[in-house]
Formats: structure tokens, sequence, C-alpha cells
């Protein structure tokens, strides 16, 4: 299904012009900086109010720290928190950087680094995520192999939320009084240490009130991705699909693939004005900021802006000409085919290897370093492919 689904829209190539000022909740993202160095990063902290970034650095079998980064790009230290197991996800009340830490949460002085309390979670397996309502400094902490959600309350903590709808408790977002919950897949009868996450596997964010803790499902989301993190960013909710490597918005009861990128996708963060994406086997931090896609309506605009240009991703690449040729290569397969517009859509007839995708007309949005191909006239599947040289 994957090569598929890739080759569908293997097709284009295209160039546009981004727009600076971003309006609504679909946009796409462009790289900032990036930088590296780090030790298996699964998590960073950041905000408005906060001048720093804190990185957790997971670290394989070796004892795991924290980082200082700031937010443009540089490592201010490596090593800034240490005498941790495995640390995960945090967050800030007042002077206090609280972190996920295996089976602890621990309490670190923001002013030294240093560990100035740990909670220790007899009930958990593993901590990840952690999201504190400012309103009140209650902690609320998830374990994604265990099945529940903690609350760090007047100094105890305890169990908070179970349910069967939620399996794998991911990434933690308090909102509105609520606590947004993104689930990382459904059991299916296997755990989380599964070969392939298949797409009835995928997983959906919920809602549960802080009040009555009824819950609630976000619609848009469901079956969409293996979610690690939840943010709120540009107006919208905003998940990484760890596995899958991408990054989704869900606005109302809309969704929308707002990039494709690397596999290992963790718990994004933003400080309002750029998201930032730690890279868990790939040891980096990654900041974007939001980029408006261009909207590719006539056949003029198409060949002025994504006509003789290859686009793909790590799979491949492809290229559809000014004169109706598609061709290009995935997995080691070869890609032909011809393309055609009708209407304000991208109309292709193609083969891979003795595959024959068939037809499709597709709805083509662009950045300057980017292409979306939306199937079905903009009703379908999308995917995300960056501009490749020849």
């Amino acid at each position: 299904m994957k090569i598929k689904t890739a080759m569908i829209g293997v097709l284009l190539a295209i160039s546009g012009n981004a727009i600076a000022d971003v309006q609504g909740s679909d946009f796409a993202l462009s790289t900032k900086w990036e930088v590296s160095g780090f030790k298996m990063p699964e998590s960073v902290f950041s905000s408005a109010n906060h001048p720093w970034l804190y990185v957790s650095n997971v670290n394989g079998s070796e004892p795991g720290f924290i980082s200082r980064v700031s937010k443009n790009g540089i490592i201010d230290k490596l090593e800034w928190a240490t005498g941790l197991s495995s640390p995960t996800g945090s967050d800030i009340y007042q002077n206090t950087l609280y972190v996920a830490d295996a089976k602890q949460l621990r309490a670190i002085d923001l002013s030294t680094g240093a560990i100035s309390a740990s909670f220790p979670a007899d009930d958990a397996i593993s901590l990840n995520d952690v999201a504190i309502d400012q309103s009140t400094g209650d902690v609320y902490i998830s374990d994604v192999p265990g099945g529940k959600i903690f609350i760090l309350k007047d100094g105890k903590l305890s169990v908070w939320f179970e349910s069967p709808d939620i399996p794998f408790p991911n990434g933690v977002l308090v909102q509105d009084g609520s606590l947004v919950v993104a689930n990382y897949g459904l059991e299916n009868g296997e755990g989380l240490a599964r070969k392939q996450w298949k797409p009835d596997d995928f997983g959906t964010l919920y809602k549960i009130d802080l009040a009555t803790k009824a819950l609630s499902s976000i619609e848009p989301s469901k079956k969409k991705g293996v979610y690690d993190g939840v943010i709120e960013f540009n107006g919208a909710l905003i998940a990484s699909s760890n596995p899958t490597g991408q990054i989704l918005a869900f606005d109302n009861d809309k969704s929308y693939l707002i990039d494709s990128t690397d596999k290992g996708v963790a718990d994004i963060n933003t400080d309002g004005q750029t998201l930032y994406a730690p890279y868990l086997f790939n040891n980096k931090l990654t900041a974007f900021e939001p980029v408006a896609w261009d909207r590719i309506t006539t056949r003029q605009e198409y060949l002025e802006k994504g006509a003789d240009n290859y686009y793909g991703d790590e799979g491949g690449k492809s290229i559809a000409t000014h004169d109706g040729i598609i061709k290009g290569m995935f997995a080691g397969q070869q890609l032909t085919g011809t393309w055609d517009w009708e209407g304000e859509y991208f109309c292709r007839t193609s083969t891979l290897g003795k595959m024959d995708l068939g037809s499709d007309c597709i709805q083509i949005d662009v950045t300057q370093s980017k292409m979306r191909l939306v199937l079905d006239k903009g009703e379908g599947m999308s995917v995300v492919y960056d501009k490749k040289s020849p």
C-alpha cells in the first residue's frame, strides 16, 4: 500500500511561491534551522514565556539527560540536567521543569539544572509526556505502555484516568478545561512492540474534561496517524505521527497533512511562532515556521510552477514534464505515465513497474520547496514531497 500510495502522487515537481502571512489551519512547514548532536531526543519543551528550549535525551541504555538549547538553534549545554534514567516529555510550572523519567516524575530547578524532587509512580510502566494546568499547578503525565494518565496534585502522584478507548496514551496537552490526549494506536491484539502499524491500528486524539473526566474523540483525527506529540499551533491542533514521519493539523471537522518529514518525529512543541520537532532516530532537533500552500488551479500555473521539476522522498523521485510525460523511479521500480489538466486538477494515468496505478485527478498545493498531492480531487489521501535535484 505504501508504494502504491507514494506512486499515485509521484508526478510533479513544483516550485511555488510561499506567502509570508499565513492564515487558517491548513499550512505547510518551512525549515528555519536544524541542529544535531543529541542522544535519542524524544521531546522538547518550548514556551513563549521562556527563553530556552529543553531537549530530553533518552540515550539508549545509557543514563539520559536534558539539553538546553537557544531558540536560534545553538546547544548551550548538551548535558544541562543529569542524574536521569530515560527522560521524555516535560513542562514548566513557575521555576521548575517537570520531566517524565521512566517510573519517576522529576522536578528540575531551572536556575541550576539540579533535580529538586522526585515522585515515584509505582503503578506505571513507563511515564512519557507531561502537561501542566497553569491555573492550578496540577501536573498530568501519560504512561504509554501502561495505558494510564497520572496526576501530581498537592505533592502526591496517583492514577487520574484510564480507559480501554485509549490503550496507549502518548502526548498530552491542557487546553480550554480539557486534557487533549494523543492515543498512539489501537491494541488490536498486539502491543507496542509490533513490526508494522497498519492503518486499522492508527490512533485518535481525545479530549478529557478536567472537571468531569468525560471522554470525547476528536473525529477528524481518527486513524490518521500513530500519534506522539500534540500541540496547539497556528490556530489548529497539531500532532506528530512517529513511525510515519507525518505532521498533521486538525481544525473543527477538517484534517490536513501539513508535512511529511523523517520517521521518528517525536514529541513536538511550540512557542507560538515556531514548531520544534525532535527526531528520535536522527539525533536532531528541527525548527519549522508556517508558510502558506499555493493552490495550483490552472494548467498555466502548473506549467510555470510545477512542470519539469523533480519531487520525491527517500523512496525515489519523479518528474512531470511540460509535454505531458511522467517518469521516475520509486522503490527500484520505473514509473511511467502521462498527465493532462481538467478543471482545477492535475489528472494522471501511470504505471509503476508492472503495477497499473490507474487514473486519478489530484489537487496540487506547493511551496518553494514542497509539493502536496491530495487525491480524488482534494477529497482523498494526501502525500507531501520535497523538491529534488535531477
